[in-house]
């Protein structure tokens, strides 16, 4: 090992800057030189000052060590304190002025860290899902958005009434940070099945199921509206489901009302899913509408002076979104 900077040996990988120095000891004056501008620094020696050079010359230093950088009116650090590198950090010093150098960190601990993000979308297939964390993951942001509740269906009374089911509800979303030691080996993955639309006539809309991953995140499904009936019930909407389990967690919107009327000089609108991508409302006699998207309700189906009774929509499926962050 030699602090010697007069010969520029060649290497394989190039620095952030051209002119590769070699290897030198950390001491108490780093031995650069006009002719490299970068160098691997070994040792753990205290680091006091750099030489004279231009003003406004850049050396670059891959930390092969632990030396430790001394703040001073020479030698400049962040935040005015003495810097402890360690291995992998990349250390850039500026000549200002006489003697004068300022050393910005690149540190091994955050540049290091990530080299690739990758992502991973889980939907719904009615079967079990596994999630296995890529082998050089740092953290994972997992994202449970959960199904949508099914629209409700109505029924016919008679040639002058007019029935609106109540719409489905749409499902909670939850995120959850998590590391890799919070994930371990696996994670089960569960997206459960969106509520089903409620059949033509006195039917409720069906529940949205939950999605988790494992006991780390956990969202809730929407609920199913009621069905309408002239003189029976007038259809209430389904709830949103509730805040699940997680960093961050946010219920689901509720479905909209139904309503009944017994004369048709009255103009009924209700019955629309809850949620982005919810069924759109119902005016004129028909079945209701399936939600888009994900986590949208169902809208319910509307019974208007025919002697139809009508369906409900279906809720929209949910998902499981994992962004995983990983060293390389």
């Amino acid at each position: 090992m030699t602090n010697k900077v007069s010969s520029i040996p060649p290497r394989s990988d190039s620095g952030p800057l051209h002119r590769y120095g070699g290897i030198i000891d950390a001491g108490a004056e780093l031995p650069v030189s006009f002719a490299a501008d970068d160098y691997e620094l070994v040792g753990n020696a205290l680091v006091r000052e750099l030489p004279m050079m231009d003003a406004g010359s850049t050396v670059s230093f891959l930390i092969k060590g632990t030396p430790t950088f001394i703040h001073s009116k020479k030698l400049i650090c962040p935040g005015a304190v003495n810097y402890v590198a360690t291995a992998g950090d990349r250390i850039i010093a500026r000549h200002e002025r006489d003697k004068i150098w300022r050393i910005y960190v690149q540190s091994a601990v955050l540049s290091d860290s990530v080299k690739a993000i990758r992502r991973t979308l889980f939907s719904y297939t009615g079967g079990s899902l596994t999630y296995t964390p890529d082998p050089n993951l740092l953290y994972a942001s997992i994202e449970c958005q959960a199904p949508g509740g099914g629209g409700a269906g109505a029924v016919h009374t008679s040639a002058t009434g007019i029935a609106v089911g109540g719409g489905g509800g749409s499902g909670g979303k939850s995120i959850k940070i998590a590391t890799a030691a919070d994930i371990g080996a696996s994670k089960s993955v569960s997206i459960a099945a969106p509520g089903n639309g409620g059949a033509a006539g006195a039917n409720n809309g069906t529940d949205g199921g939950d999605v988790s991953v494992g006991s780390l995140c956990i969202a809730k499904g929407g609920h199913g509206g009621t069905y309408s009936q002239v003189g029976v019930t007038a259809g209430a909407a389904g709830a949103g489901g509730v805040s699940g389990t997680g960093d961050l967690t946010q219920a689901g919107s509720p479905g909209q009302p139904g309503g009944i009327a017994s004369i048709t000089s009255v103009s009924l609108v209700g019955g629309a899913g809850g949620g982005t991508g919810g069924g759109a409302a119902k005016t004129s006699d028909s079945n209701g509408e399936a939600a888009a998207g994900y986590g949208g309700g169902g809208s319910a189906g509307a019974s208007v002076v025919t002697s139809n009774s009508r369906s409900g929509g279906a809720g929209a499926n949910g998902y499981v979104l994992i962004i995983e962050y990983c060293r390389a």
